[in-house]
């Protein structure tokens, strides 16, 4: 390749050589991926949970747009509220309870134009909930927009206390526009929750777990490390670790989904956390990229606000508890907690990120609280 460079006096030429099939230098770790949930990355997209609200925690503090029975629909006989007495737990107050006659209906729209969902393949169907004396049969069925059954399975709802009912539906026709039904057959009364539709065929076969297609895409690209649980995402929101539009907090994204929080996300959506920092770690194993997890900085940009500096003690626990659960081994505190979930060996975390595009000095006055601590760590 020759190139002509302009100079006084005159144009020269300088000879620029190309090597097509030669590298020259290792790029190291510099290629990777920055994940956040915007646009439905998360819920909708990487996770492969097909019900979108299955808990009944959507709320106009997620989208003005936004209400508890968002995404759902009934049809026939049926009456139904969102309650808060009694709930499945505490991080998840909401549930439906509804009173049907015979041939209700509670439907589930899902995502986008409704479930994709493939003939010949088979989908985990699960739901929490408690009945009225006597029972409640309910008919669960995949439909299409038209009400064509895809495939259905049948379950009895009984006694008084919360209980896990699950089925596996087995799907004869394709669709891309489907509806998670709930047919009332026998009528009844009955509290519903963590209402739920996975496909098998998840990315490695894990139950509950990734959605195959997007995770092949992401690991095809082989990137070195992955950064997570997003930028904006992380810092903005409140103070306070509980309220609902609180700033991310890794260690109410662990355990069991059922017991993790609903929360505000940033661009406008709602977090079921059912992708949590444990899930992202293994996924970051699973495709060979190294973690970059990202945990906000004790400071708002967006606001301008941030904990005052005799209160960060808190913030940067949270950093050092996260390098240990990490890291540590099952003698340490939360190496034990990363154990009991499935992990024994350390993830080797070697990068974390604090705060994400800052600036002011009311973050960089924070920061060197948990740059100090994380280096003695």
């Amino acid at each position: 390749m020759v190139r002509a460079l302009k100079r006084a006096g005159g144009i020269s030429l300088k000879q620029i050589k190309v090597f097509q099939n030669q590298s020259y230098k290792d790029l190291g770790i510099l290629y990777g991926l920055f994940f956040e949930d915007i646009n439905h990355a998360a819920d909708g997209g990487l996770y492969a949970e097909m019900v979108q609200n299955r808990s009944f925690e959507y709320c106009e503090i997620d989208n003005p747009e936004y209400h508890a029975l968002t995404a759902w629909e009934k049809a026939g006989e049926v009456e139904w509220e969102v309650a808060s007495d009694a709930p499945l737990n505490e991080e998840n107050p909401h549930y439906l309870h509804v009173v049907a006659h015979p041939g209700g209906v509670v439907r589930n729209r899902g995502y986008n134009t409704g479930l994709f969902v493939e003939a010949g393949k088979r989908y985990d169907f699960s739901l929490f909930a408690r009945g009225a004396e006597g029972g409640v049969r309910i008919r669960a069925a995949i439909e299409t927009k038209e009400g064509v059954v895809c495939g259905e399975g049948f379950l009895e709802v009984s006694g008084g206390a919360w209980k896990k009912y699950e089925l596996q539906l087995a799907v004869k026709e394709t669709t891309d526009c489907g509806r998670l039904a709930l047919i009332f057959e026998t009528g009844g009364v009955c509290d519903l929750d963590m209402i739920s539709l996975f496909p098998q065929d998840t990315f490695l076969g894990k139950k509950g777990g990734l959605r195959k297609d997007i995770a092949q895409a992401l690991q095809e690209m082989h990137p070195k490390f992955m950064r997570f649980p997003g930028g904006c995402l992380v810092h903005d929101g409140s103070l306070n670790d509980h309220d609902r539009n609180s700033m991310y907090r890794w260690k109410r994204t662990i355990g069991k989904v059922e017991e993790r929080p609903s929360w505000r996300n940033n661009w406008g959506y709602n977090q079921t956390l059912g992708i949590g920092f444990y899930e992202y770690f293994c996924f970051c194993e699973e495709i060979n990229a190294e973690p970059v997890p990202v945990l906000p900085g004790a400071f708002n940009p967006h606001k301008g606000v941030g904990a005052p500096l005799d209160e960060l003690g808190p913030w940067v626990q949270d950093a050092l508890d996260l390098i240990e659960f990490a890291n540590g081994d099952a003698r340490t505190k939360w190496g034990r907690i990363r154990a009991d979930l499935g992990h024994e060996r350390s993830f080797s975390l070697k990068y974390i990120g604090i705060g994400n595009e800052e600036i002011g000095d009311g973050f960089f006055e924070r920061y060197s609280y948990f740059h100090r601590a994380i280096k003695e760590k």
